[in-house]
């Protein structure tokens, strides 16, 4: 998954990866564990990145929860990159309130101020 080929192809990718693993909550978990450390360096995300993932969140049926494990890792990381603007840490907030307890745990976990 390459998040510099843009927004649509990243929500597609993302949506593709949620498909695989309806049903399968732990290999989503593990997942969302590697794709965060899969794009904790190298190139930023490009502008669109956050909507892509705001929609990915927001899918929603069988495969909503790994859909937003994937979203809640992918805001982890380029969030904490950019130094958390605001639009970025509104998305964290709105995956606190995720229907999938996973995603609602995952979020709440996320840092996104040291002081």
């Amino acid at each position: 998954m390459d998040p510099t080929a843009g927004p649509l192809a990243l929500e597609a990718a993302l949506g593709t990866l949620a498909d695989a693993h309806q049903g399968r909550p732990a290999a989503a978990a593990l997942t969302a564990l590697e794709l965060a450390r899969e794009h904790a360096s190298g190139p930023l995300s490009p502008p669109g990145t956050l909507d892509a993932l705001a929609r990915t969140a927001r899918r929603d049926g069988d495969t909503a929860a790994a859909a937003g494990l994937f979203a809640t890792a992918l805001t982890e990381t380029f969030g904490d990159r950019l130094g958390w603007p605001r639009e970025w840490r509104a998305l964290v907030s709105e995956l606190r309130r995720h229907p999938s307890a996973d995603v609602r745990d995952r979020a709440r976990a996320v840092v996104t101020f040291r002081e």
